[in-house]
């Protein structure tokens, strides 16, 4: 980033160069960081081209989250993930509400998501009210996708309950920052435990290596906690396809059953003001 080619398209040669590196450094690693500082060096750094994330909401996330994202997704390498973005209908509401999420992970084979993504506005926007707004909207979104899950596998044994977790991330209009969550049943399902794992932002300035690092981190973070979802999701079909075939477990209850916390879809109305009072606080 300090070199004088970072920030135009002359760049490429330097960022891929491997020399500099021990020779047993992970590939897979320097891929990924060779990709992100591409991008940021071809749009969000570059020294002609203004950066335009604070223009509109769809700028920040088609310049800046959705190539990012994608660079995550893309080296998850053992499950076949795809990731759409813009107004994506999240599937796992079709019984119950539309839903129209930023951006969706799910695993192809099964059709099942696993991350959601909601960015409250442009790259500096502050709405604390749709900030909380879109806190409680994706809390409901990472409800039906744990309940999409355990009705494909209704017959895995209810001790991988607490292997089983979904994804939200939240860009947002509190502050520059995004913020990634994680939705898993606790106590044998009578709870749904939403907790922030991690947070970082999209770094404008191209001199502070720190807070490229931060966020380079924090997209690593993404893909391990992806992963981890992505392993849960395989060990209950696979816990399904073995007791599925034995008539020990035919008269079980199915495993959604455990679930006992229902959600209803937030709804834009003159009280939605009301909900900057749900927005969570904390060091994260």
């Amino acid at each position: 980033m300090e070199l004088p080619t970072y920030g135009t398209f002359d760049c490429t040669d330097v960022i891929y160069d491997k020399t500099a590196l021990i020779p047993d450094y992970p590939k897979d690693e320097f891929v990924f960081i060779s990709r992100v500082l591409q991008l940021f060096s071809d749009s969000i750094h570059h020294r002609l081209k203004p950066c335009n994330l604070t223009d509109s909401e769809t700028a920040y996330c088609h310049f800046g989250i959705w190539p990012l994202l994608n660079q995550v997704v893309n080296q998850i390498q053992y499950a076949y993930c795809r990731f759409l973005v813009g107004e994506t209908k999240l599937n796992s509401t079709n019984d119950l509400a539309t839903y129209l999420a930023d951006g969706t992970v799910y695993i192809q084979d099964s059709n099942l998501e696993i991350l959601l993504l909601e960015a409250s506005g442009a790259y500096g926007n502050r709405d604390i009210t749709r900030n909380a707004y879109d806190h409680v909207k994706g809390a409901f979104g990472l409800y039906t996708m744990i309940k999409a899950i355990l009705l494909k596998y209704p017959c895995a044994d209810p001790t991988l309950l607490n292997k089983t977790s979904v994804l939200f991330l939240h860009a947002s209009s509190r502050d520059n920052n995004i913020r990634l969550w994680r939705m898993a049943p606790t106590k044998c399902g009578k709870l749904l435990l939403l907790e922030r794992l991690d947070k970082s932002s999209i770094c404008l300035d191209p001199g502070d290596v720190g807070a490229m690092i931060n966020l380079m981190q924090f997209l690593w973070s993404v893909k391990f906690h992806t992963e981890q979802a992505i392993a849960g999701v395989k060990a209950l079909k696979a816990s399904h396809g073995k007791r599925i075939s034995s008539n020990q477990y035919r008269d079980l209850p199915p495993l959604v059953s455990y679930i006992h916390p229902t959600a209803i879809k937030p709804k834009k109305t003159e009280s939605v003001s009301r909900m900057c009072d749900l927005d969570p606080v904390s060091f994260l």
